[in-house]
């Protein structure tokens, strides 16, 4: 059984929230025809979800639906083309 002290500990220390640090990504080479795109797919899912929020900004000259780019968009908070 838990202690009452433990369980209050725990239940305040949840309720401080730890802001996430924002990561951002910009490339024109977000685009399934760039070696970067296949390259850094897998990269962005290792990113510790509870502690960082990934945006990625594609300034590709058109958007693109290529596996590679689908991967890093499930992959990432925020996928934006700027272009």
């Amino acid at each position: 059984t838990d202690s009452p002290a433990i369980t209050t500990k725990t239940t305040s220390m949840q309720q401080q929230a730890i802001p996430k640090i924002r990561i951002g990504y910009i490339s024109p080479d977000f685009t399934s025809k760039h070696p970067l795109a296949f390259l850094m797919q897998h990269v962005f899912c290792h990113h510790d979800k509870y502690r960082f929020e990934i945006h990625v900004y594609s300034i590709a000259s058109k958007e693109d639906n290529g596996p590679e780019v689908q991967a890093i968009r499930d992959s990432s908070d925020y996928f934006t083309y700027l272009s």
